[in-house]
């Protein structure tokens, strides 16, 4: 069992991590440039993960496993309709990355050549959510809320594929693409489209 002190170095490494590939990007950091930035030794940081790689794929793999139990759980919910679960799905990306724009920089530029990679784990992550999220789009095409000639995958990439790269740009220009107003329109976007009518 890991202690507290462990825990949080191991967070420290990982926090400094995020900054560096957030701004330098991940194949121009090095395991110096993360212990200098978290302050600690190489020792320390090879005492918590194999290599820096080891570092991003677990960044991912959270980022993953959270999104794909909370999307279980939402195909799961009896009291909210199809399109209520979908508002909830871009508000439970979204927040992820809400206190931590490095984060979603780091998610962005750095996610499709690791999923591409045989990290069993975050792909088993990365499936489990696929698969919760096939629930609710089928749940949608059984009570009639969504159009049957929208290709659920198509969809979902669609979906994400715009998330990510919005949360890219709120993280680069908040002032641009405010949070709040990111989220109120992928929702409105999603469910009404472009048609004034």
């Amino acid at each position: 069992m890991s202690s507290p002190i462990a825990d949080q170095e191991e967070l420290t490494i990982q926090n400094a991590a995020i900054e560096l590939f957030a701004k330098k990007g991940f194949n121009a950091s090095t395991v110096v440039d993360i212990a200098e930035k978290a302050h600690v030794s190489r020792q320390s940081i090879y005492h918590h993960f194999s290599n820096k790689k080891q570092i991003l794929v677990s960044l991912l793999e959270n980022i993953w496993q959270r999104l794909a139990d909370e999307m279980y759980e939402l195909s799961k919910n009896s009291e909210l309709d199809p399109l209520e679960k979908i508002d909830v799905m871009v508000d439970q990306t979204i927040d992820i990355f809400t206190d931590n724009p490095h984060l979603a920089l780091v998610f962005f530029n750095e996610h499709n050549p690791v999923i591409r990679g045989d990290n069993d784990s975050l792909n088993a992550h990365y499936v489990n959510y696929l698969k919760a999220f096939a629930l609710v789009f089928e749940h949608g095409l059984q009570k009639d809320f969504i159009n049957p000639h929208i290709d659920g995958r198509v969809f979902l990439f669609f979906v994400h594929g715009g998330l990510r790269c919005l949360l890219n740009e709120w993280a680069m220009h908040p002032d641009l693409f405010p949070i709040e107003k990111v989220r109120e329109s992928i929702k409105y976007q999603i469910k009404h489209g472009i048609l004034k009518w």
